[in-house]
C-alpha cells in the first residue's frame, strides 16, 4: 500500500508548472555536477533521504496534499508544484498544458514505441497487415502487438509471403483487423474488451510463457462459464460475435457485394450457392434481398451494423428453436442439397415440404422448455462392434439406437438447464457409461471423475482437475512439481481491466485514452485509488485462496528441504523461478530460516489486513470466494481494502506494521543500510527516531484536523497556489515533440 502511495505522489508530480514562489518544504534540485563516472548516491545514506534532497518526510506531505485534493487534476498541479525543481519545468509545463494528445505524441515519439502517433496498441498479438501484392504473392507482417501476457511493450514484425496460384479477388484484401489500417487494431481491441466484460482479466492471461499460469487462466474461465446460466452463455457469445460480424459488414461496404456478384461470371453451382447465401442472409437478417443489398452497399452507422449482426446471429443460433424460422431456412437451403447430405444426417427428406415441417416440429419440441425428454444412459446394442460402426450409415442415425432427433433432444435439454455445468452433467448422464466402456480408464484422463464432479457441481475440484490435466506435460520442463495453489498474479492484465471498468476505455489509443483521462481528472485521487484497489483486491482473492488452501504443498515446494510428503523433497536444479524469484537467498539456506521468515511474513500480512493470524485471514478469503464461479466477491474486497487503508489513519497499527515489515529485512542488508555508526533502522529509513513518531506523521498527513486548523489553512494555500500555477503555465513555452 505504501508503494502505491509513493508511486502516486511521484507520478502525479509530473503534471504542473514551477511555482513563482516556492513553499518552505519544496524539494531541492539535485546537483550531480560533482559526481564522477561510477559514483552514485546511495538511498538512505542520509537518514530518511531517498535521494539527495528527497526525504520521506517531504514525500509524506506531498502524498497527503494529493489525497486531499478536490480532483486528480488539482492534485497533479499541486504536487508538480511541490516537485517542479526535481522534475523540471518542461515536464510540468507539458502536463500542465492539459493537452493529453500532445503528451501522447511526446511519449510515443520519445519512447520510440511505434511510428503511427494516432494508432492503437493492440491487445491481440500477431495481427497481419497487407504490405504489398504484385499479382503473384501477398506479403504480410505482424505489426505492433501489445502483449500484456509477456511484456508491457512487445513490438515485433515478421515478413512472410503467401503464394497465390490464381488472381486474387477484391475480397482477399478485406481484413477488418488489418493493423496497418486506421481502425484495424481498434476493432480487434473492442472484441477483447467485450470479452473482458464477460470473462474478466483472465482473458489477457490465456497466453503465457508458463503452461501452469496459462492453464490457471483458461481453467478459471472454464469454471466461471460452468457457473453461469446456460442461456446467458448464449447471449454473451452473441454479444461478442456480433462485433465480428458487424466489422465484416462494414469492411464489405466499399465492395458493393451484390453488384459485384451480378457482374461476375459464375457457373451454375456457383450461381446457386451465391443466390442461396444471399437469400439465407436476407432471411436471417429479417430483410428482403433488395433491402439487404442496400444495407451492404450503403454506409451505415455502427449501431445499425451491430443491430443487424445481432439479428442474424440470434436467428442462426436459435433457428431450430422456432418452427417458422426453421422451415424458412431449410426451404432456402434444400435446393443446394443435391447429394442428400442433410437427409443422411437428419433422416428427413427436407426437400419435401411435409417432412421438412415434421422435422421442424421435432426440433421446436426438443428445444422447448416443456420438452418431455428425460435423459437416460446410452449403450451400444449387444453384439455391436463400435469399430465396424460408421456414423449415419443408416440415414438419421448417429450411432446404433441414437438418432439425430435424439441428439437434438439432448442438446435442447442441456440448453434449458439452469447452469452450464448442469448441461455438462446432463450430457454425462447420457454418454458417461458409453465413453467409459469405449475409453476404459486411461491414465491421462478419467471421464467418470469429470462427470461425477459436474453432477455434484464441484466446480473447484473441476478447476483443479482442469489445471492438472492441462499443464501435466509441458509445465514440468520449467516448473517441476509446482503445486496448483501457487498461482501467480498478472498486475498488467488487471490494470487494463481496471482502466476499462473505471474509465470506460475500450482501446489503447489517444482517441480513447484522452477523453477518459479528462474525465478521470475531475474525480478525487481518493475515489480513483480506492476503485483501483477494489478491483485489484477482487482479482487477487482467488490467487490468495489457492495459496491458503494448498498452504502445506506450497510451503513444501518452496522450502530448501521438505521432510513432509509433498510435491518435492528438494527443488530441482531447473526450478530457477523458485530459487531466484519466489524465495529470497537467506530463506534457501535451511528450513529453520525459511520457517522463521514465513512466520514474520504472515504476521506482517495479517497486521496489514487487520486479522489476528493466517488462519483468520484465510478463513475470510475463503468466505469471499464464490463457491461456484471461483471469483472474488467485490463487497468482501471493499472490506479488505478499507482495513488496509485504515492504516494511514491509525498510528498505533501503522507502527506495529512498520516494525513487522522491518523485521523482514535481512541482517546483511541492515548492516549495509545503517551508516555513520547509527544502529536505529527506523531512523535510517524514515528520518524519525521511532516507528511511533513516523506513524504520527503519517496519520497527520492523511487526517483533516479542523480543530487545529492546519488542514483548513492548507486548503486555502492550495487554492492560491493552484491559481498561481495556472498563470505561470501560460508563460512557459510548450516543449517541442
Amino acid at each position: 500500500m505504501w508503494g502505491a502511495v509513493f508511486l502516486i505522489a511521484v507520478s502525479s508530480s509530473m503534471s504542473s508548472m514551477a511555482w513563482s514562489r516556492s513553499p518552505s518544504y519544496v524539494l531541492p534540485v539535485v546537483d550531480d555536477s560533482s559526481y564522477s563516472y561510477g559514483s552514485y548516491y546511495r538511498p538512505f545514506e542520509v537518514p530518511g533521504e531517498i535521494s539527495e534532497g528527497v526525504t520521506v518526510s517531504n514525500l509524506l506531505r506531498v502524498a497527503g496534499d494529493l489525497w486531499f485534493a478536490r480532483s486528480v487534476g488539482e492534485g497533479m498541479l499541486i504536487t508538480c508544484g511541490r516537485l517542479s525543481e526535481v522534475t523540471g519545468t518542461d515536464t510540468c509545463a507539458l502536463l500542465e498544458s492539459n493537452d493529453c494528445r500532445g503528451l501522447w505524441d511526446f511519449l510515443v515519439t520519445h519512447l520510440s514505441v511505434r511510428d503511427d502517433l494516432d494508432g492503437s496498441f493492440g491487445l491481440v498479438p500477431g495481427l497481419q497487415c497487407l504490405d504489398w501484392y504484385d499479382g503473384d504473392s501477398l506479403s504480410y507482417s505482424f505489426d505492433y502487438g501489445y502483449d500484456a501476457f509477456q511484456s508491457i511493450w512487445n513490438i515485433s514484425e515478421f515478413d512472410i509471403s503467401k503464394k497465390s496460384s490464381k488472381p486474387l479477388s477484391p475480397a482477399d484484401f478485406i481484413n477488418p483487423y488489418d493493423p496497418c489500417s486506421k481502425s484495424g487494431i481498434e476493432k480487434a481491441n473492442n472484441i477483447v474488451f467485450a470479452m473482458l466484460d464477460w470473462l474478466g482479466p483472465s482473458v489477457l492471461d490465456t497466453k503465457s510463457y508458463n503452461t501452469l499460469d496459462q492453464s490457471h487462466s483458461i481453467c478459471s474461465i472454464v469454471r466461471y462459464l460452468l457457473s453461469t446460466n446456460t442461456k446467458d452463455v448464449y447471449e454473451n457469445v452473441i454479444d461478442v460475435l456480433k462485433l465480428i460480424l458487424a466489422d465484416i459488414f462494414e469492411a464489405l461496404q466499399p465492395l458493393n457485394v451484390c453488384a459485384l456478384i451480378d457482374e461476375s461470371e459464375l457457373n451454375d453451382l456457383e450461381t446457386d450457392v451465391v443466390g442461396v447465401s444471399k437469400t439465407l442472409l436476407a432471411e436471417l437478417s429479417d430483410m428482403s434481398e433488395d433491402e439487404l443489398c442496400r444495407f451492404l452497399a450503403e454506409e451505415q452507422t455502427r449501431d445499425e451494423y451491430l443491430e443487424t449482426a445481432k439479428t442474424v446471429l440470434s436467428n442462426a443460433l436459435f433457428m431450430l428453436h422456432d418452427k417458422e424460422t426453421c422451415n424458412n431456412v431449410l426451404e432456402i437451403v434444400a435446393p443446394l442439397d443435391r447429394h442428400h447430405f442433410l437427409y443422411t444426417i437428419t433422416g428427413f427428406k427436407l426437400w419435401v415440404k411435409s417432412e421438412r415441417n415434421e422435422f421442424c416440429s421435432e426440433a421446436e419440441q426438443a428445444y422447448s422448455a416443456s420438452s418431455p425428454y428425460v435423459p437416460k444412459p446410452y449403450q451400444l446394442p449387444p453384439g455391436v462392434d463400435l469399430k465396424k460402426v460408421t456414423p449415419f450409415e443408416v440415414e438419421g442415425e448417429f450411432l446404433p439406437g441414437l438418432t439425430f432427433v435424439d441428439l437434438m433432444r439432448i442438446e435442447g435439454a442441456a440448453f434449458n438447464s439452469d447452469k452450464l455445468v448442469d448441461s455438462v452433467a446432463l450430457t454425462c448422464t447420457v454418454f458417461v457409461d458409453f465413453a467409459a466402456s469405449v475409453m476404459g480408464k486411461p491414465d491421462d484422463f478419467d471421464v467418470e471423475s469429470l462427470c461425477r464432479l459436474a453432477g455434484n457441481r464441484e466446480l473447484e475440484a473441476l478447476e483443479d482437475l482442469c489445471v492438472a490435466e492441462y499443464s501435466a506435460s509441458d509445465d514440468q520442463k520449467y516448473y517441476p512439481d509446482r503445486p496448483v495453489g501457487l498461482r501467480l498474479f498478472n498486475p498488467v492484465s488487471v490494470a487494463i481491466f481496471a482502466s476499462h471498468e473505471i474509465f470506460g476505455i475500450n482501446d489503447i489509443s489517444k482517441d480513447e485514452i484522452c477523453p477518459a483521462a479528462d474525465a478521470a481528472l475531475k474525480d478525487s485521487v481518493e475515489t480513483v485509488l480506492l476503485e483501483f484497489a477494489t478491483i485489484f483486491i477482487t482479482e487477487i482473492l482467488p490467487s490468495a485462496d489457492g495459496f491458503c488452501e494448498h498452504w502445506d504443498e506450497v510451503m513444501c515446494y518452496l522450502k530448501p528441504y521438505c521432510p513432509l510428503p509433498g510435491p518435492t523433497t528438494n527443488p530441482p536444479e531447473n526450478s530457477w523461478y523458485t530459487q531466484s524469484v519466489l524465495v529470497p537467498e537467506y530463506m534457501e539456506q535451511d528450513n529453520a530460516a525459511f520457517d522463521e521468515a514465513v512466520s514474520k511474513l504472515t504476521y506482517f500480512i495479517s497486521m496489514a489486513t487487520g486479522f489476528d493470524g493466517r488462519e483468520e485471514a484465510c478463513a475470510f478469503i475463503a468466505s469471499a470466494i464464490d463457491p461456484l464461479s471461483g471469483r472474488g466477491d467485490k463487497e468482501a474486497a471493499q472490506i479488505l481494502r478499507d482495513r488496509i487503508f485504515e492504516i494511514i489513519y491509525d498510528a498505533d497499527r501503522c507502527s506495529l506494521l512498520l516494525d513487522a515489515g522491518l523485521s523482514l529485512v535481512e541482517e546483511k542488508d541492515v548492516e549495509y543500510i545503517l551508516t555513520g555508526g547509527n544502529t536505529n533502522l527506523v531512523y535510517q529509513l524514515t528520518g524519525y527516531q521511532t516507528s511511533e513518531e513516523f506513524c504520527q506523521e503519517v496519520e497527520g498527513a492523511f487526517t483533516v484536523n479542523t480543530a487545529g486548523g492546519g488542514r483548513v489553512a492548507y486548503k486555502l494555500l492550495a487554492d492560491v497556489t493552484l491559481q498561481r500555477l495556472k498563470r505561470a503555465a501560460r508563460s512557459i513555452k510548450y516543449p517541442a515533440v
